[in-house]
C-alpha cells in the first residue's frame, strides 16, 4: 500500500483523540506520560527512512499530547478555586460573563472574575436567581449564598457538562446586590444588546409562537419557544433548525448552495453568500463556543462541496476536530452538541454522495434529491448517539425534515429582511413579517401534525454503549468499504 503524505495528519489526529479517550477513563502520572512520549520519539528518530513507522511514532507522541492536554485542563482545587468553598456560606463578587439564560420562572447567570476575601478565585459559578430584577452581561454583582458542587444525575454527567465552560460551582437564589454595570468586553456587550433589540422587534411584528420560532431560527433564541411547540420539534427530530447546530448550519448551507442556480446565483458566488451568512450568525449570536463550532462544521461542508476533489475532505475534518478539541479537550466526551455536529458532518461529506447515487428515483428539480440525501445521511450518522443519549428515536424525522427544510432558508431570509427593513421603514418591515408568518405557521403546523401522534417517536431506554459502538462500527465499515471500492474503479 502506497503511503501518502497526508496520512501523517490522520495518524497524529487519531493519536491525539486516543489520548483524550484514555485520559477520560484513567489518570496517568507524569512518569507514564514521559515514558509514552519518549517511546514515540525513539521510534521516530530510529526509523527516519520508514514512513509507516514514523507515522506510528507520531501517533504515539500525540497520544501523550492528548492525555496531557485533557489532564491539564482540569483545575487544581485549592484555596484559589471556587470548588474549594463548596457547601459554605460565602460573600463573593463576580461579573456576569455570558448572555443570561431566561427560563420560565428564573434566570441562569454565569459569574466570572470571582472575588472572595480580597483574592481572585479561578473557575466560574452558575447562579440561579428569580426573573426579577433583571441583570445583563457586564454587571458586577455581590452575592451571599451557599456554594454547591455540580453532580451527575439520571446518568447525565452534569458536572462534566458544566466543566466544558469552566463552571465548577452552583448557587441557588442567593442575596444579590448589583455593584456596577458596564464590565466585560464592550463589543460583546453591544452585540448582546443588539440581539435583544432584534428579538424584541420580532416579538412586536409577529404573534406567538411564530415570533419565538423566528427568533430561534435567526439567533438561536429558542428558550422562549412554548413547550408544546418544542415538544413537537423533539418528537419529529427537527430541533436542530432552532439550535444553530452544525447539523442545522450544514443542511441549510447546502440547501442554499444547491438552490442558488434556480435564483440566478452561480455556485461560486453562492458559496460566498452562504459563507457570509454563517459568519453573520456567529457574530450576531455573540459567538458562543457552540455556535462557533457549528459554524466551523458548516463551513467545512461547504468548502468540501465548493472545491470538490481539490480539497481532501478527511484532512479538513480531522484538522477541524483536532483544533477544536485541542482548544477545549472536554468537548470530545462531554459535549453532545459537538458530537452530533461532528457525526452529521461525516454523514454530509461521505454518506450523502453515496445516497445521491442510490436515490435516483428522486428528481433533482428544486434540489429535492440533495435535500433528501443530506437529511437522511445526517439522520443515519446521528441516530445511534441520539438514541443512546436521549432514549428516543423519531419515526417521522425524515419525512418531516423533507417537508419543512426547503422553506427554512426563505423563511430566514424573509424574517431577517423584515427585521432589518423595520428599522428603516416599519410598515414595509411589517408587510415582510406577515409574508414570513406563512412559512413559520406552515412549519409549526407540520411538526404539530406529525409530532402529536403517539407513534411519531419511540422510547428506547435500554440502548447500551456497546450497541451504539456496534452500530457505528457497521456504518463506518460501510463508508470505508464504499470509499475503497470507489477508488479501485
Amino acid at each position: 500500500m502506497v503511503f501518502r503524505s497526508y496520512y501523517f495528519v490522520y495518524f497524529c489526529t487519531v493519536g491525539f483523540f486516543i489520548g483524550l479517550i484514555l485520559a477520560s477513563f484513567y489518570t496517568f502520572s507524569w512518569l507514564w506520560l514521559y515514558t509514552i512520549a519518549l517511546f514515540g520519539v525513539i521510534a521516530f528518530v530510529s526509523n527516519l527512512n520508514n514512513k509507516w513507522i514514523i507515522a506510528l511514532a507520531l501517533s504515539v507522541i500525540f497520544i501523550s499530547i492528548g492525555i496531557f492536554r485533557l489532564q491539564a485542563s482540569w483545575p487544581i482545587i485549592d484555596q484559589n478555586h471556587v470548588s474549594f468553598y463548596v457547601d459554605r456560606q460565602v460573600k463573593i463578587s463576580g461579573v456576569v460573563s455570558a448572555e443570561i439564560e431566561q427560563r420560565i420562572n428564573s434566570q441562569k447567570i454565569i459569574l466570572d472574575n470571582i472575588g472572595y476575601n480580597g483574592k481572585n478565585l479561578s473557575g466560574k459559578i452558575l447562579v440561579t436567581v428569580p426573573l426579577y430584577p433583571e441583570y445583563e452581561y457586564g454587571d458586577k454583582l455581590e452575592m451571599i449564598g451557599s456554594i454547591k458542587e455540580p453532580v451527575a444525575f439520571d446518568g447525565f454527567a452534569y458536572d462534566k457538562y458544566l466543566a466544558r465552560y469552566n463552571i465548577y460551582a452552583l448557587c441557588y437564589y442567593p442575596k444579590i446586590i448589583k455593584i456596577e454595570s458596564g464590565q466585560g468586553n464592550i463589543f460583546y456587550r453591544k452585540l448582546l444588546n443588539l440581539k435583544i433589540n432584534l428579538i424584541q422587534r420580532v416579538n412586536k411584528m409577529l404573534p406567538e409562537p411564530e415570533a419565538s420560532f423566528l427568533g430561534g431560527l435567526l439567533w438561536g433564541a429558542k428558550r422562549s419557544i412554548p413547550k408544546d411547540v418544542m415538544d413537537n420539534f423533539n418528537a419529529t427530530g427537527t430541533t436542530h433548525i432552532v439550535a444553530l447546530s452544525g447539523y442545522n448550519i450544514s443542511i441549510l448551507g447546502l440547501i442554499i448552495f444547491f438552490l442558488a442556480p434556480w435564483i440566478g446565483i452561480n455556485r461560486k458566488n453562492a458559496f460566498w453568500v452562504v459563507f457570509s451568512i454563517i459568519i453573520f450568525f456567529i457574530i450576531i449570536t455573540g459567538y458562543p463556543a457552540s455556535v462557533v463550532r457549528a459554524g466551523i462544521m458548516g463551513l467545512l461542508v461547504l468548502v468540501a462541496y465548493r472545491w470538490g476533489g481539490g480539497v481532501d475532505k478527511g484532512i479538513l475534518l480531522a484538522l477541524s476536530a483536532f483544533f477544536m478539541c485541542f482548544f477545549n479537550p472536554k468537548i470530545l466526551f462531554y459535549d453532545v452538541g459537538f458530537q452530533l455536529s461532528f457525526l452529521a458532518t461525516i454523514g454530509l461529506l461521505y454518506l450523502m454522495p453515496i445516497l445521491e447515487e442510490k436515490l435516483a428515483c428522486f428528481t433533482k428539480r428544486f434540489s429535492l434529491r440533495e435535500t433528501v440525501s443530506a437529511t437522511l445521511s445526517a439522520i443515519i450518522l446521528t441516530g445511534p448517539l441520539i438514541v443512546y443519549q436521549f432514549n428516543r428515536f423519531s419515526l417521522v424525522s425524515l419525512i418531516v425534515n423533507i417537508l419543512i427544510l426547503f422553506v427554512i432558508p426563505f423563511t430566514m431570509a424573509l424574517g431577517f429582511l423584515a427585521v432589518l427593513t423595520s428599522f428603516i421603514w416599519y410598515p414595509l418591515g411589517q408587510i415582510l413579517a406577515w409574508l414570513a408568518y406563512l412559512p413559520l405557521f406552515y412549519v409549526i403546523k407540520v411538526t404539530e401534525l406529525f409530532g402529536s401522534h403517539f407513534i411519531s417517536v419511540i422510547d428506547i431506554t435500554d440502548m447500551k454503549i456497546w450497541m451504539m459502538v456496534c452500530l457505528y462500527g457497521f456504518i463506518f465499515g460501510y463508508l470505508i468499504f464504499s470509499h475503497v471500492k470507489k477508488n479501485r474503479k
